[in-house]
Formats: structure tokens, C-alpha cells, sequence
């Protein structure tokens, strides 16, 4: 077992690491070595890597990469063992892993270093359509002013209707109808009053307020009709589960994900399936896709985004820190591990963690791109064969 007394850890004398690692683009991405090479795997340019490198060259120590026996980051058997990755580290079957989120059922069997991504789902949709433009003529209006609108109208019309019936009780005069009335205060609105106004005062000062107020309702209703009439409103986007909630027949699903979100999302109701099958519905409409924020902006631009850069898909703004993030996992004991941390928190405040997750997105889409344009390319020349 390695063994370093604390004051020697910044230099970890050259010693050969056992590191243990699920292939999760953009995080982690390797190729496989021949059968005959004992499971290992050639790093290939991604963000975790970037990092291991780095590390590998300041504390001066080399390594061999593995993928776990069971390819998963760890899920419990109920016997206190685990799979995948974090069976590996229970086991003391390498020294550490890459890409592992920290769980409080983790933390029981595996140590983990400082946690330096925080790593999030997201919620994947069609983008809004546009509005119908013959709804334009309502638009301007919510459907609440407008019912109080109408119950104006009325309201106005029945009080016009009892002033002048009361006043014709002790006049003798013909008095309004309750028709009459409410078609009187409605011609208002539409700025097409009757001829013959109330004669009393009671109801002309009732008529004259009820004027300036249609002038203010008016004005705000011509301004606003304007401004639906130029600009194209469309429907509201997802940006949050509050926002699925209150869709009408809609539904979602989450895609195909290991590990602690698998187990975060065991007892949801809502089916898990391929990122490929759920975005087939996606873009038939009314369904959601909930996935991880990364792989939503790599598939969606490399794979859903056409050459003038245009994607139908619509990546929500809210997203959902998955637990505290993500870290790497060590073996409990592990007298290392802080060596490792303390060069993480150098590399975050340096600002190499950032550039290198961007940099990671930005090769993987474009490493995407590339394979299906060949692909295109390979399917056109059968054709033309």
C-alpha cells in the first residue's frame, strides 16, 4: 500500500497510480487498448483528463486507466457492496477514480477529493411556437381584465337602469330599459354612445366618468393591439419543472443516466429512456426531455442544430444541480487524497477548470459534427454506388 508521511505528499515521488474511470463525454472519453492489454485505455482529449494530466506533471506521478468490471458509476447491491465505480474504490481495487459524484450513501465506502464541477440536469423542449394571429384581436387584454371588462358594462348599465327608474317614480317620466341601459354603457366603450344622454345629473356624472375611464381603456387597448400586431407573440417556454406542471397534455421523460441520478430518479413515475428515443418525441412536440446540462449542449449542437446554426430544441434557463456536484473518489485512507485537492482548488481559482470544460464541449461537438458529416458522406456514396 502507498504510504507517504504528510510533508512528502506535494511530491509524490513518481509513483504509478491505478486510476479507475467510466467513459462520460465530455468529462471523461478514451479508446480502448487491444483485448491482451489487461482492460486498459489510451486518454483521449476531455475535461477530466485535461485536469488528471496536469496533476500527473505538479505532483509528479504517473498512471494506468481502467474502466470499472460493471460499466456504471455505482449502484448498491443492499449487502453494503457496490458496483461499477464505486466497487472498485470499496474494494481497494484502484486508487481512484475520475468523474464521481458524492453521495451520503458513497461517503460510507469511498473518500472523495474537493468537488470542482457543479454538475446539473437540465429540461430539453420544442421551442415556443407562434401565437395564432387572429387571437391578436384579445392578446392585448388577459383573460381576467377582460371578464371584469364585461362585468363593467353590465355593472354600469344595471345602475344606470335603477337611477333612472327610481327618478321616474317621483317624475312620472317614461323611464330607460334595462336593455337600453346596458347597450347605452357597451356603445360607450366602443365609442358609439346614443344620441340622447341621461337629463339628470346623477346620471350624466355617472355617463362622464364612464367616459374618461373607456378613454383610459381604450387608449391602453389600441397601444397594446399595436405592439401584438408587430411583434410576434409566442407561446411561453419550459424553463423549470413549475413550468412542465402546468402544460396540458404534455408529458416527459429522463433520459438513460447512471449512477446517482439514476438512483435520485428510481422512484419517479415518469419512464427513463435513451436520449436518442426521447428526443424522437421531443421533436414530435408536447414532451420534455430531462438530462444532463452538458450532453444537452453538445447533442443539441452538434446533432439538432442546422449548418446556419438555427435548432428547433430549447434548452432550459433553470437548471438542477445533481447533489453537491461532481468530484473524484478515492479509497478510504487514501493519505494522497488531499494532494489532490489542494491542486483542484489551485486549478478552479487559476481559472483551468472553466476553460477546460468549455474547451471539452467545444471539441466534443465538433468531433460530433465531423462524424456525421462523414456519415452523411459514407450513406451518399452507397446511394451513388
Amino acid at each position: 500500500m502507498f504510504v507517504l508521511p504528510p510533508d512528502e505528499l506535494r511530491d509524490l515521488k513518481g509513483h504509478h497510480f491505478r486510476v479507475v474511470g467510466l467513459e462520460f463525454v465530455p468529462y471523461t472519453n478514451y479508446h480502448r487498448d487491444s483485448p491482451g492489454s489487461k482492460n486498459l485505455v489510451t486518454p483521449l482529449e476531455s475535461f477530466d483528463f485535461s485536469i488528471l494530466h496536469t496533476m500527473a506533471a505538479k505532483l509528479n506521478f504517473t498512471y494506468e486507466m481502467r474502466p470499472p468490471l460493471i460499466e456504471e458509476f455505482g449502484l448498491p447491491l443492499g449487502d453494503g457492496n457496490w458496483t461499477g465505480t464505486v466497487g472498485t474504490l470499496q474494494h481497494q481495487q484502484a486508487d481512484f477514480s475520475l468523474i464521481l459524484s458524492p453521495t451520503p450513501e458513497r461517503l460510507l465506502v469511498v473518500d472523495f477529493s474537493r468537488i470542482y464541477n457543479p454538475e446539473s440536469l437540465t429540461i430539453l423542449s420544442l421551442k415556443p411556437k407562434p401565437l395564432p394571429q387572429h387571437l391578436a384581436l384579445i392578446r392585448p387584454f388577459e383573460g381576467h381584465l377582460w371578464m371584469n371588462l364585461l362585468a363593467s358594462v353590465v355593472g354600469l348599465g344595471v345602475t344606470m337602469w335603477l337611477l333612472q327608474k327610481a327618478r321616474s317614480w317621483f317624475t312620472k317620466d317614461r323611464s330607460l330599459g334595462l336593455n337600453d341601459a346596458i347597450l347605452y354603457s357597451w356603445g360607450v366603450l366602443l365609442e358609439d354612445p346614443p344620441l340622447n344622454p341621461p337629463v339628470n345629473t346623477t346620471g350624466r356624472m355617472l355617463v362622464g366618468w364612464w367616459m374618461v375611464l373607456c378613454l383610459v381603456i381604450t387608449t391602453a387597448y389600441r397601444s397594446s393591439l399595436v405592439a401584438h400586431l408587430t411583434v410576434q407573440t409566442k407561446l411561453p417556454a419550459i424553463n423549470s419543472f413549475e413550468d412542465l406542471l402546468d402544460q396540458d397534455d404534455w408529458t416527459w421523460s429522463i433520459a438513460a443516466l447512471g449512477g446517482s441520478v439514476k438512483t435520485y430518479f428510481s422512484l419517479s413515475p415518469e419512464p427513463v429512456q435513451t436520449f436518442e428515443k426521447g428526443m424522437e418525441l421531443v421533436l414530435q412536440g408536447h414532451h420534455s426531455v430531462i438530462t444532463n446540462i452538458y450532453k444537452a449542449r453538445i447533442e443539441v449542437a452538434s446533432r439538432y442544430t442546422d449548418p446556419q446554426g438555427y435548432t428547433s430544441i430549447h434548452i432550459s434557463k433553470t437548471t438542477y444541480p445533481v447533489f453537491a456536484g461532481v468530484a473524484w473518489g478515492f479509497r478510504r485512507g487514501a493519505p494522497f487524497r488531499r494532494s489532490f485537492s489542494l491542486m483542484k482548488q489551485r486549478l478552479i481559482e487559476a481559472g483551468l477548470v472553466d476553460y477546460w470544460t468549455k474547451h471539452a464541449i467545444e471539441t466534443t461537438i465538433n468531433s460530433y459534427r465531423e462524424d456525421a458529416t462523414e456519415y452523411q458522406l459514407d450513406n451518399l456514396n452507397d446511394f451513388l454506388v
